[in-house]
C-alpha cells in the first residue's frame, strides 16, 4: 500500500510539473499571437485552472517529501539565515 500511494505522489508532482509547463506554453501562445495577429481563445480560462491544477496536485508530493515548495528557497536548515528567518516571523506574528 505504501508504495502505491508513494507512486501516486511522485505523479502528483509530475502533474504539478506539467501544469506549470502548460502555463508557460499558453503565455508563449499569447505573446507569438499577438506578434502574428492570432488570438488565442480561453488563454486565461486554462492559464487559470492549470494554476490551481499545479496547487493542488504539488501539495501532496512536497507533504511527502517533507519540505514546503519556498522554504529552500528562502533559508538553509540549520544556517544562519534560519535564525534571522524565524525571529523575523515571529516578530511579524506578534504584531
Amino acid at each position: 500500500m505504501r508504495s502505491l500511494l508513494n507512486k501516486l505522489y511522485l505523479a502528483s508532482g509530475y502533474l504539478s510539473g506539467f501544469s506549470i509547463a502548460l502555463i508557460t506554453l499558453i503565455t508563449v501562445a499569447q505573446i507569438v499571437g499577438r506578434i502574428i495577429g492570432f488570438i488565442v481563445l480561453s488563454a486565461e480560462d486554462f492559464s487559470g485552472y492549470s494554476l490551481a491544477a499545479a496547487t493542488v496536485s504539488g501539495l501532496a508530493y512536497t507533504f511527502r517529501e517533507g519540505c514546503h515548495i519556498r522554504r529552500p528557497l528562502v533559508i538553509q536548515p540549520g544556517g544562519k539565515g534560519e535564525r534571522y528567518f524565524r525571529c523575523f516571523q515571529r516578530l511579524v506574528l506578534a504584531v
